[in-house]
């Protein structure tokens, strides 16, 4: 279909504006028909990936669908829609009536499937042959299909009655990402399957209210919570290192359930990764452990309460589980026998720290029932009237330190045979808690102004050495809407070559075709940079003054060759307060963002990438800066067959040559995934790196150290996981960190200066699938604290080794599981033999080694002559 549509803007009330490539209204939609608007739809989307990929705009209105839709690589189709949580902010919708896939039930397709780099958001989509009394089996709404090739995006969604709301996999998938979604699925909210890279789930509810409120429908309450009795909210299954943020379901039968992937017996089908703030109110269970990978599940913050049915349960560990589940700062409650229920059988440790246990004030109430598994409580209190924890045959041990009981319970009863696998420790212990009442994740900036100023597209299909220089052309319209007080400067879909550096001034943003987080193998909009070959030390290639910015873009270097890497400059630099860089790929850059003096402000936000030399650095930043989703890994050089993109993977066999030339390179010369000098107050949240010599470097001087908190940080496959060597005033955090798959040690963190270090680690995982580090975590000075932290595998390369090695400074190290897990030996994994957990050192000032847990035999071993180790309540699993 031969079309001529200029790009234009339009104002999501969700978000800043967008740039728009095609309205369905030109491809003969009709809002308020009662005709199927399907291939309208469908017509538009195809056109749009035609020309390289772009947003397609579905004004409000109603449109009926009786088939489905496929949304392609490097497309996204937008829509009006308003949060239905937010009082007084309401207008016209785009909304969508679904009449396609009534009773095929979940395996029948879906309604709209989301390809790579792909994207659906803004819209209400609802079920109007839905009937609540008689419910039927529909596909699930949203299918998440990139197949492997990364990113696919579901976001600002109402889904008002769907049978299943979203689900990524079964087939392979990667890198999703879901937010702000909101909905009453009936019998599942959101599944995830084999998912093999890391997937993002942020501010999702589930509650009968949105189908309860929908003004076109009357639902019949009771029959609706019957329904809704019986549903998952979110089924997590395989699952590597899954990001999950302010998850909430009401009345859901399970909150959350972990289970193995149905179809696979490997041993890694399981899930793993980290929660942030779950609010699970009236479950039957809220969450249910059947089976998680061997590296385990961190969950911190929230609630978790049960509803009033008898046999309800705030948290359920399943017989056959044998992971490792840590659960940290929650609320959980239950009105009827027990709260949590471990059952007999159940193997690997479940680890309570600081959790609120809210039980009946029946006198035959059990606020914990421990069946199985090694159970570790620090720091938890129980408000229940009858037995607090009962202690049952199967328990294979459990440690119990500075908890509160009531004086009208009984703390804990044991059955017989029980009583000598329970270690208790009442003393008072000075346990880290989580500074920040909650996150502050910023909110995306705009621009100055929402007008356009679009430049010329790319000739498409001719050797990209034939391209033009544009860098003259895209630096006068930046000028141009500086001096007419800010816009956007739109890129169309295409190549675009840059032969010289880019500065953007105040008030401008760059952009390209992307609306969502995109990985290189899609198409859009790109940037071929051949500015300073050779020449590291030259001006970025693109800098950013105060409030500017750039977003939706690929960022390629034609000239550079795996085989024989060439150095090139900074490919942004962050010159000013306030800019960002979002939704941006950087698929081979030599050095990627520097933001090292003066960047107060900042914000970076899903920018993906394979960095070569350098990562992402910051410092000299006097205020809040924001890091968030950011997500570096080598495929994004070497995963991009069929792209055209130049120097780029030819075929399978080619990307099988470039994987073994490329990983060895970033294990020797990537210095750093992310760098922190002097900041304040920086939030770092939910950000991952594969492949590096270190993950993380926090590299300040004395007086000029870093100041903030991580959430979530994840550094998988480093030859080092992080060196910390100073540290701002206050105490540094660590929340749901993760380190994975180091060749040398987990961390190292050193004192300088004589200025010491603070650091807490609170509920994190250290260890990887079939790697064990020749060490663990070694300090030489501060004062660390790590609490709940699930070590997978110790240090294991000589008799020095451990754990963790205090080789001076003071350690309090508490509620850790030491699970001793070697590397894969055929179909199962190995056990470490003769490992030493904690390793006291000479120049060591103090330690306090509190409930912890070992396999098989916890060893602690002092060399410290002059400090003698408080080491209490620690038990062997």
């Amino acid at each position: 279909m031969n079309k001529e549509i200029t790009p234009f803007i339009e104002h999501p009330a969700y978000s800043g504006p967008i740039v728009v490539s095609a309205s369905v209204l030109e491809f003969g939609a009709a809002p308020n028909s009662q005709a199927d608007q399907t291939r309208c739809f469908q017509d538009a989307l195809d056109w749009t990936a035609l020309q390289g990929g772009g947003v397609v705009w579905a004004p409000a209105g109603k449109y009926r669908f009786d088939g489905g839709l496929k949304v392609p690589s490097g497309v996204t189709l937008m829509g009006q829609w308003y949060d239905p949580n937010t009082p007084g902010k309401t207008g016209a919708t785009t909304v969508y009536h679904v009449y396609a896939g009534k009773g095929l039930g979940p395996d029948g397709g879906s309604f709209i499937e989301v390809g790579a780099s792909g994207g659906i958001a803004g819209a209400i989509i609802f079920y109007p042959e839905q009937n609540e009394c008689a419910p039927v089996p529909y596909p699930p709404a949203i299918k998440l299909a990139d197949r492997g090739r990364s990113f696919a995006t579901a976001r600002f969604l109402t889904l008002v009655n769907p049978w299943e709301a979203i689900h990524a996999g079964p087939e392979g998938n990667e890198l999703h990402t879901i937010e702000h979604i909101y909905g009453t699925p009936l019998a599942r909210g959101i599944l995830v399957n084999k998912t093999t890279d890391i997937g993002r789930i942020q501010h999702v509810r589930f509650s009968p209210c949105y189908w309860l409120r929908y003004a076109d429908t009357s639902v019949d309450e009771q029959a609706l919570l019957k329904l809704l009795g019986n549903a998952v909210g979110l089924e997590l299954q395989r699952t590597d290192w899954e990001y999950v943020y302010r998850f909430e379901c009401e009345d859901y039968g399970i909150g959350i359930r972990f289970e193995r992937d149905p179809g696979s017996t490997d041993i890694t089908d399981g899930p793993n990764g980290q929660l942030y703030d779950i609010r699970i109110d009236r479950a039957r269970i809220g969450l249910q452990f059947r089976h998680l990978n061997t590296i385990g599940m961190c969950v911190t913050r929230g609630r978790v309460h049960a509803s009033p049915v008898p046999g309800s349960l705030a948290v359920e560990v399943a017989a056959d589980f044998d992971s490792v589940a840590q659960l940290f700062d929650l609320s959980l409650a239950s009105s009827e026998t027990a709260i949590v229920s471990i059952r007999q059988g159940a193997g690997g440790s479940v680890s309570f720290q600081s959790c609120d246990f809210q039980g009946s004030r029946s006198d035959d109430a059990v606020a914990l029932e421990a069946a199985g598994a090694t159970v570790l409580l620090s720091g938890c209190s129980f408000n229940n009237k009858g037995t607090s924890i009962e202690c049952l045959e199967g328990l294979i041990a459990a440690s119990i330190a500075g908890c509160r009981f009531p004086s009208d319970s009984i703390p804990i009863r044991c059955e017989q045979g029980a009583e000598g696998r329970i270690m208790l420790d009442a003393a008072p212990r000075d346990f880290v808690e989580i500074r920040e009442p909650e996150p502050d994740l910023g909110t995306q900036p705009q621009p100055r102004r929402s007008v356009l100023y679009p430049l010329p597209e790319s000739p498409v299909g001719i050797d990209w050495t034939q391209l033009r220089d544009k860098a003259h052309l895209i630096q006068a319209a930046l000028e141009a809407a500086a001096r007419e007080g800010g816009g956007i400067v739109y890129l169309p879909p295409g190549p675009h070559l840059i032969a010289s550096p880019l500065v953007i001034p105040g008030g401008v943003e760059l952009r390209g075709s992307y609306n969502v987080p995109h990985h290189t193998n899609a198409p859009g909009t790109t940037l071929y940079i051949v500015h300073g070959e050779g020449d590291p030390d030259s001006a970025p290639s693109i800098t950013l003054m105060e409030r500017a910015g750039i977003r939706g873009l690929n960022i390629w270097y034609p000239r550079q060759r795996m085989e024989a890497v060439t150095p090139y400059p900074w490919t942004i630099r962050m010159a000013g307060e306030e800019a960002w860089v979002i939704e941006v790929s950087l698929g081979n850059s030599y050095k990627g963002i520097d933001a090292w003096s003066g960047t107060g402000g900042h914000y970076i936000e899903f920018v993906t990438g394979c960095l070569l030399k350098e990562g992402i650095r910051v410092s000299g930043s006097e205020r809040r800066g924001w890091l968030k989703n950011i997500h570096l890994n080598p495929h994004m050089y070497f995963r991009t067959i069929g792209t055209g993109l130049p120097n780029s993977t030819i075929d399978q066999a080619d990307e099988a040559v470039k994987f073994y030339v490329l990983l060895p390179w970033l294990d020797r010369e990537l210095e750093y995934a992310f760098r922190f000098g002097k900041t304040k107050d920086e939030v770092v949240f939910n950000c991952f790196s594969y492949r590096s010599k270190l993950g993380l470097d926090i590299a300040g001087l004395p007086g000029e150290g870093f100041d903030g908190t991580f959430y979530g940080l994840g550094c998988d496959g480093t030859v080092s996981g992080f060196r910390i060597v100073h540290t701002g005033d206050r105490e540094l955090q660590f929340i749901n960190a993760g380190i994975d798959i180091v060749h040398q040690d987990y961390m190292q963190i050193q004192e300088i200066g004589g200025m010491p270090a603070k650091i807490a680690f609170m509920n994190s995982v250290f260890g990887g699938y079939n790697l064990n580090p020749r060490r663990g975590v070694v300090i030489d000075g501060g004062h660390v604290r790590i609490q709940q932290v699930h070590f997978r595998a110790n240090g294991a390369e000589e008799e020095s080794d451990a754990g963790v090695h205090l080789r001076s400074g003071r350690l309090s190290l508490y509620a850790s599981v030491f699970g001793h897990i070697g590397p894969i030996d055929g179909s199962r994994f190995s056990k470490q033999e003769r490992v030493t957990d904690v390793r006291i050192g000479a120049g060591a000032s103090q330690a306090e080694i509190v409930c912890n847990a070992a396999r098989d035999t916890f060893m602690l071993v002092s060399q410290a002559a002059d400090v003698l180790p408080v080491a209490v309540g620690n038990v062997s699993m």
